[in-house]
């Protein structure tokens, strides 16, 4: 017996090994279940709320995915929790590409996004950005068209920003709908959703003042016979599970009961845009690499004890990226797989380096 073997025994270096896999698992999948969706009627007003965690399900496509679409509106009605936040308020997703578009929050700006086509799961820089646009529960209505020109974003009827050669129609009107929070991954936004509208052409300027000059301290969604109306909700039901469409009743968003991320990634392809995230996976796995190997270290040849201490390591960690898929709070990809794996082989190498110090002789390590 030499080196660490003096020091920790077989047994304590075995349980040691699972009580880190253990706190690594909790610390990973809890709370084990899909929160509540915290999504509910405003009482004695228009809307619906969004905590933290809290989603509405919606329509799509609105069109067919192979129709010529050659221009459209987004009308939102929206009311922010809070002017320095981050988070989605609708997002437009398809099985091929669950980034088709996203409408964020971005502090007290608005950002208008889609994934790019090589691309798919991610998508960088927003496209279309608008600062000062949120302030502390005053509401606002957002305008986003877009033809064959570009994108322009529109404030209280007002123009803001324009993104050239930016177009969203097919991603919105050929996708599905999720409003709250992202499509891909957990991006929950707070505050309240008071209308949407969806139109089939870009809206003048004029009837985009119309729709603002309505009901200026309150803007209410209402079009009559408007043409190219597409969608329209008015978020005035106050209860049930459903927010309907007054264009077409097949439309309808609903609340589910728990929260959901409805076209997340199963162990999505590796990203290394995160230092944050590398160093803390990295770091989160040298113990169990150093207490794995210790254990391993008391039976068979050095070489592949090293391989089978790593290899556990990364399916352990394999095992748990793949549970995180069924948690809506939690992301699912590889990078996490990857840098864990080179986290327990730092812990192996941290444990083979320490026990040949430990071994050496106090004559030799003096000289």
């Amino acid at each position: 017996m030499s080196g660490f073997q003096t020091i920790f025994s077989q047994t304590v270096l075995f349980r040691l090994t699972i009580l880190l896999s253990l706190a690594i698992a909790i610390a990973c999948l809890w709370p084990f279940l899909p929160p509540r969706n915290t999504a509910s009627w405003v009482a004695g007003r228009r809307g619906v709320a969004f905590g933290k965690h809290g989603v509405l399900l919606g329509p799509g496509p609105l069109q067919p995915p192979n129709a010529a679409v050659s221009g459209c509106t987004l009308d939102l009605w929206v009311e922010p929790d809070k002017a320095d936040t981050t988070g989605v308020i609708l997002a437009a997703y398809s099985r091929a590409n669950p980034r088709l578009l996203q409408v964020e929050q971005l502090r007290d700006g608005l950002a208008v996004r889609r994934a790019e086509p090589v691309d798919p799961l991610r998508t960088g820089g927003a496209q279309l950005y608008a600062d000062g646009v949120f302030a502390s529960g005053k509401p606002v209505l957002l305008t986003i068209t877009s033809d064959g020109r570009g994108t322009k974003a529109f404030v209280n009827g007002t123009f803001r920003k324009a993104a050239p050669d930016f177009q969203i129609c097919n991603g919105m009107l050929t996708g599905k709908f999720v409003a709250g929070t992202g499509a891909a991954s957990d991006y929950g936004w707070q505050g309240r959703l008071a209308g949407i509208a969806i139109f089939s052409r870009p809206l003048s300027p004029g009837e985009l003042r119309e729709d603002y000059n309505i009901s200026p301290g309150y803007p209410s969604p209402v079009f009559g016979n408007r043409r190219g109306l597409v969608a329209l909700y008015r978020f005035d039901e106050g209860s049930g599970i459903r927010v309907r469409d007054e264009v077409s009743g097949d439309n309808s968003f609903s609340m589910p009961a728990r929260y959901i991320v409805v076209a997340k990634s199963l162990l999505s392809p590796p990203s290394f845009d995160n230092p944050t995230d590398i160093v803390s996976n990295v770091i989160g796995f040298i113990p169990l690499g150093f207490a794995l190997y210790g254990h391993l270290s008391f039976r068979g040849r050095k070489g592949p004890r090293v391989v089978a201490a790593v290899l556990l390591c990364g399916l352990f960690s394999l095992l748990i990226e793949t549970l995180q898929w069924f948690l809506p709070t939690r992301d699912s990809d590889m990078t996490d797989v990857i840098t864990n794996t080179v986290g327990a082989a730092c812990g192996v190498l941290l444990y083979v380096l320490l026990d040949r110090l430990n071994r050496r002789p106090p004559s030799a390590m003096k000289s």
